[in-house]
């Protein structure tokens, strides 16, 4: 979290889950606003929060300071402006439990410029778009896919960090899957990393996908394609 108004509202989705989460890491990036004044609300609410304060760093080092600090079996990420809908960890962890193989499990991202008067979900006249894309924020993992990759997230990427991550779990083969649901409302402001110009965006992502190249080049695999994420779309036969 970096000076983030949008805090409560990613908390809230937290709490509204239909299952209760027992333990909420949150890394305070180097805020300068109010955001503490509501995090320590939410913990005096009695809410499992371990709140950490850092320095201000890339996303990629707060989250692995996150990782590093958490205790359960199962991880999952949530940006300070974006939200879960409340049925996406029960659907997640419902799916992983009967499906023990699956190492980690995503689905689609609801991009959304308003939310509704609840602030649970996106205004129903509101601006939106429905797609699968690689967000960390749409996963949910469990901490024993982690043994399998050298480290979590990549600290030399400012941006691409997430698609990075997948790149390492596509090259292992560690087994995952696609829900046909939304499982994070991104919320689109300018505010936003990804809004604001910054060269290293599109550098990061080159970077991300060389060193992929570089990874499959010297275990020999670099004739191999990676599968299309096609391949790791929920079926018919998981959804029944």
């Amino acid at each position: 979290m970096y000076d983030g108004k949008y805090i409560d509202t990613a908390l809230n989705s937290i709490w509204n889950q239909k299952i209760q989460v027992h333990e909420v890491v949150l890394i305070d990036n180097g805020s300068t606003d109010e955001s503490l004044n509501i995090i320590k609300e939410h913990i005096d609410a009695g809410h499992p929060i371990k709140l950490i304060q850092i320095p201000r760093c890339s996303p990629a080092f707060a989250r692995n300071i996150g990782f590093t600090k958490a205790s359960g079996d199962f991880i999952a990420f949530l940006d300070s402006d974006d939200l879960w809908p409340e049925y996406k960890l029960g659907i997640q962890l419902g799916f992983l439990g009967s499906h023990p193989n699956i190492q980690m499990v995503t689905g689609y991202i609801c991009y959304f410029e308003r939310l509704n008067s609840a602030g649970t979900a996106p205004e129903e006249n509101s601006k939106t778009e429905s797609i699968f894309h690689v967000h960390v924020g749409a996963c949910l993992y469990r901490k024993s896919c982690f043994r399998r990759l050298e480290y979590v997230f990549d600290t030399d990427l400012k941006f691409g960090e997430d698609v990075d991550l997948l790149l390492r779990v596509r090259e292992l083969k560690i087994p995952f899957t696609i829900l046909k649901n939304n499982m994070l409302f991104y919320r689109v402001h300018p505010d936003s990393m990804m809004s604001n110009p910054d060269p290293r965006k599109a550098s990061d992502f080159r970077l991300a996908a060389f060193k992929s190249l570089k990874r499959r080049r010297s275990s020999g695999h670099i004739q191999e394609p990676l599968p299309n994420f096609s391949t790791f779309l929920e079926s018919n036969d998981e959804s029944s």
